[in-house]
């Protein structure tokens, strides 16, 4: 190899080299002037290829230009890819805002136009469920599920890393249900895991919560992927509670009747779920200030709402319900840790707690009276009871002075008409 071409080849691999590692480069740090860098270099070998070109190279020219289309390619999708990722995350953002501004009117008594907000954060999820499906391409369902089940893992270990085993728990039997449907066993024991995994909302509020617990780790990549896994889930969950409710107007009655006891059922377990997650934060604030009567106060209904979220029976169950404390220590205990929390300078976890305890005192004067009302005709009942018998026993003491008055009166004329006869006989 003569010193020329030794010459050539070094130049055109430095400039391949570093056209390739600008491609590599972080898509954060990508900007207007990286495209100005690229551009540069894509220049400098174009201005190589002419070189060779002029000296007779004509075969090393063909290939480097061959290198320059094959970058250009790569660079516009990298591009591509950069703003389809930022444009998503600014949907996200958008999204976000909006919902929260929906709340806003909601809790401002506006309800006409949260729920116009609504609408549009609908449309916007429909529109961004159909461009992720046109996104993902050709992939079979199989491929969709096994996507979902690797990010579901992701998720189950944001929670174990936030000491969440319960909820963990509940998204590794949803995977483990899906993972038997993938593998077509169709066994009773297979049934059994389908029948007792996670409903669609929940598993819903679990990709949530992970969500937020990865972003709060730092996680945003990763916080991204399981957001975007529950928004996915939230457009199934309202085509599915839109063909319910199309179900319901031309149900007959019993079959209203039932959808509307899965529906208060399922409202049911999300406020027991809410429940959980607001005792769990109490519950550290107890243990921060050393609180141990109230700590296991707290642990106690804690674990009653596992049981009764999951429908867990046995022996076992029946322990852990029988020991669940009474509503006013609950109450008692939850007070205490929003006063721990207040102590501790944290606002939107005093507030939390603080919220809990007013539902659950407010739920408790709503059971007493309820009760009230119910013991009120029994007690109106033995009252008069009580009132009959004592004015038959006053009457009876009545007829009993009577009897005695009449008795000595009848003696006296016994004693009388003795005294009459004694008198005649002499």
């Amino acid at each position: 190899m003569n010193q020329r071409t030794f010459k050539t080849v070094v130049v055109t691999s430095t400039l391949i080299f570093a056209a390739i590692m600008s491609l590599a480069t972080p898509t954060f740090v990508r900007g207007q002037s990286e495209n100005e860098v690229f551009e540069k270099k894509i220049v400098a070998m174009l201005k190589e290829a002419e070189r060779l070109q002029s000296v007779g190279a004509a075969d090393k020219a063909e290939f480097l230009l061959k290198q320059v289309q094959q970058l250009r390619a790569r660079f516009a999708e990298a591009n591509e890819k950069s703003t389809r990722k930022q444009s998503d995350g600014n949907q996200k953002e958008i999204l976000s805002g909006l919902k929260a501004g929906a709340a806003s009117l909601r809790a401002l008594g506006r309800i006409d136009q949260a729920k116009a907000i609504e609408r549009v954060v609908a449309e916007l999820q429909k529109k961004a469920a159909a461009t992720e499906k046109h996104n993902r391409g050709d992939k079979n369902e199989r491929e969709v599920v096994l996507g979902q089940i690797k990010v579901m893992r992701i998720a189950m270990q944001a929670l174990l890393d936030a000491d969440r085993k319960d909820l963990a728990g509940m998204i590794e039997h949803t995977i483990h249900a899906q993972e038997l449907a993938l593998e077509g066993v169709r066994n009773e024991k297979a049934a059994k895991v389908r029948e007792t995994a996670p409903k669609l909302g929940q598993r819903v509020e679990l990709m949530m919560f992970a969500s937020r617990k990865l972003r709060e780790a730092g996680k945003k990549e990763e916080a991204g992927a399981v957001g975007n896994l529950a928004e996915q889930l939230m457009v199934r969950l309202r085509a599915q509670q839109k063909r319910g409710q199309k179900g319901k107007q031309g149900g007959s009655g019993s079959e209203k009747g039932e959808k509307a006891a899965v529906k208060r059922e399922s409202t049911e377990q999300k406020v027991a779920a809410g429940q959980i997650e607001v005792m769990q934060i109490a519950l550290a604030a107890l243990r921060e200030g050393e609180r141990r009567d109230s700590v296991d106060i707290v642990n106690r209904a804690i674990q009653a709402r596992q049981i009764r979220l999951k429908t867990l029976k046995g022996k076992e169950a029946k322990y852990v319900l029988e020991r669940e404390p009474k509503l006013e220590q609950t109450v008692e205990a939850l007070a205490v840790a929003a006063g721990l929390w207040r102590e501790f300078g944290n606002q939107r976890n005093t507030a939390l707690v603080r919220n809990l305890v007013e539902k659950l005192s407010a739920g408790g004067r709503g059971n007493a009276k309820e009760r009230a009302q119910k013991e009120r005709p029994r007690k109106e009942k033995t009252g008069k009871e009580r009132a009959g018998i004592e004015e038959q026993v006053k009457r009876i003491s009545q007829l009993e002075e009577e009897i005695a008055k009449l008795k000595d009166a009848l003696e006296k004329r016994l004693i009388d008409l003795k005294e009459i006869d004694a008198r005649v006989d002499r």
